[in-house]
């Protein structure tokens, strides 16, 4: 069985993909970077999230590479999505939060 090795062309990428990630730590005044994938699937590094790219996933990572922390954001609205869909989910999550069950949920509205 044949061990996979990594192509001259895949290692230099790997190379300057750390190197560039090194920069941008440095960049940075090396307390964190930003990693982030743009809406064409494209990932990005940086010591900030461009305000375009503000509702999207992203990770922060110490000088080492490792992720630290996952943001996500608080709701992830589909261009497909209504404000109507959107607003129902919040009141939802909002309701859930505050009771314990859906029949506590029942319980207060014909109580009322």
């Amino acid at each position: 069985m044949r061990t996979p090795c990594l192509s001259i062309t895949k290692l230099l990428a790997l190379t300057s993909m750390v190197l560039a990630c090194n920069q941008v730590w440095a960049e940075a005044g090396g307390d964190r970077i930003i990693k982030w994938v743009d809406e064409k699937g494209i990932t990005h590094y940086g010591d900030s999230l461009p305000v375009q790219d503000a509702n999207r996933n992203n990770s922060v990572l110490n000088n080492q590479g490792l992720v630290v922390k996952r943001n996500q954001p608080a709701i992830a609205v589909k261009p497909e999505e209504d404000k109507a869909t959107v607003d129902q989910q919040r009141h939802d999550r909002a309701l859930l939060a505050a009771y314990s069950n859906e029949q506590d949920i029942d319980s207060a509205r014909d109580s009322n």
